[in-house]
């Protein structure tokens, strides 16, 4: 801190803590790519909190309570102005201090190098403070252009996007008490080994709860993979499907008048009744499924439904699907590919976990109802099942009611799609006495 300060002191030391905050909201903005037009208010707020609150902190408060607080301080201040999103904003904040907390060790160590120790000397003066700042940031820049160029902030969000909300708070947390600590020793001199101490159990439980990450995070990616196709390909299947309706319709027609040609009255009868039983059963099965799906909008979503209609025939479970009339109206081409094919992921996770609720019960049945309701397509698939559920821990990473391992990720996949899409997704679950739905709710 500085010694007998002179007005002109507290105006460089405000200078010097404007800089570093300047790289700080100039880093969020850019992380969260918000454009810069009409958020000059926000920024001008952002740069006067955080400056007053640091020199405010720095003279009122222990730096133990200082860290902290102003990460705290960052975190609301990044949420309410910029981000709007906790996790964003969270991931952001931290971002951005790993890059100053690293540029602050690179310059420590230049500094150590070319000005012979005398770096306690600079941070006395104000003068001293705002060069320190300005080295500092220009470290910062360079190491956020690296950042940048190589996609680390990308690849980071894209690993924080798959973990809860609890896991992400405390991994960050964890991180921040290593440096926290570690900083506040050199401040208050503690014991090196009462240092060392605290900071391997720090790294310990943040190894195991990586560890623990991982492992969710690939039982997830492995889920999603299951479900990963293209939309393209959906939409072939979907040509094939009405290809083969035609197809079936033109052989049953083609048999029919085979039938009416014969002749030969001592083969005719069981020629017809061979041809009756083609017709009645083979090619009527496969239509009965075509015809039912051929009210779902196209995109996918009529693909998906009809392969797990299939698996459901060859498993001999009782499915009724209902499709209201006015579900025609609906175009999910608007919805863009993307969400598409997620909506498609989604309900091949209700479905699956619906076959197999019921395929080992004697009563077999699940419903299939695509309906408009206030102006949104609902798809509510319900089934019977045995056995308890809880339904407060659905969509929760690793909860599941079937026996064995790497179960219960379905959901959560499921959850994360929905977190990622409020603005037009949302899910309902109920049970009512023997029977499980899940509502997915597509806001058109």
């Amino acid at each position: 801190m500085l010694e007998n300060p002179t007005f002109f002191d507290w105006l460089l030391f405000c200078f010097a803590n404007i800089i570093i905050t300047s790289f700080i909201i100039w880093s969020w903005i850019s992380f969260l790519k918000q454009k810069i037009n009409n958020k000059y208010k926000n920024i001008i707020l952002a740069m006067l909190i955080l400056t007053i609150s640091t020199i405010v902190m720095t003279l009122y408060l222990p730096q133990l309570f200082k860290m902290t607080l102003t990460l705290l301080l960052m975190v609301l201040t990044n949420y309410f102005l910029f981000s709007k999103n906790i996790k964003d904003a969270v991931i952001t904040v931290t971002i951005s201090q790993l890059i100053i907390m690293s540029s602050e060790f690179i310059f420590a160590i230049l500094g150590t190098i070319l000005l012979n120790n005398n770096i306690q000397e600079l941070t006395n003066s104000a003068g001293g403070q705002v060069m320190i700042n300005t080295c500092i940031t220009i470290i910062a820049i360079i190491l956020f252009n690296v950042t940048t160029k190589f996609k680390v902030y990308m690849s980071i969000v894209q690993s924080a996007q798959n973990i809860q909300k609890r896991e992400l708070f405390t991994s960050v947390g964890l991180l921040f008490a290593l440096a926290i600590t570690t900083t506040t020793a050199s401040y208050l001199n503690w014991d090196s080994m009462l240092v060392l101490t605290i900071n391997m159990i720090i790294v310990f439980i943040f190894i195991v709860l990586m560890l623990k990450f991982m492992n969710t995070k690939n039982n997830l990616d492995s889920i999603s993979n299951k479900y990963e196709t293209s939309i393209t390909s959906l939409k072939e299947y979907e040509t094939l499907i009405n290809k083969n309706r035609i197809n079936n319709h033109e052989n049953k027609n083609q048999l029919l008048i085979i039938r009416s040609m014969l002749v030969d009255k001592t083969k005719k009868d069981k020629v017809i009744d061979y041809i009756d039983k083609l017709v009645d059963d083979k090619i009527k099965d496969n239509e009965k499924i075509m015809y039912k799906t051929a009210k779902i909008p196209e995109g996918g979503l009529r693909a998906t439904i009809y392969s797990k209609l299939c698996k459901m025939d060859d498993l001999k479970i009782k499915y009724n699907l209902d499709i209201s009339n006015d579900i025609r109206t609906a175009d999910l081409i608007d919805l863009g590919d993307e969400l598409t094919l997620n909506i498609c992921k989604i309900l091949g996770v209700f479905l699956d976990n619906a076959i197999e609720a019921v395929e080992h019960l004697r009563k077999k049945n699940i419903r299939i109802e695509i309906y408009i309701m206030d102006g949104n397509i609902h798809i509510e698939i319900t089934n019977n099942f045995k056995g308890p559920i809880d339904i407060e821990s659905i969509g929760k990473t690793g909860y599941t009611t079937k026996n064995g391992d790497n179960h219960g990720y379905g959901l959560s996949l499921v959850k994360q799609i929905i977190d990622e899409n409020k603005h037009i997704l949302e899910n309902k679950t109920e049970i009512n006495k023997d029977n499980f739905s899940q509502t997915l709710i597509i806001k058109m």
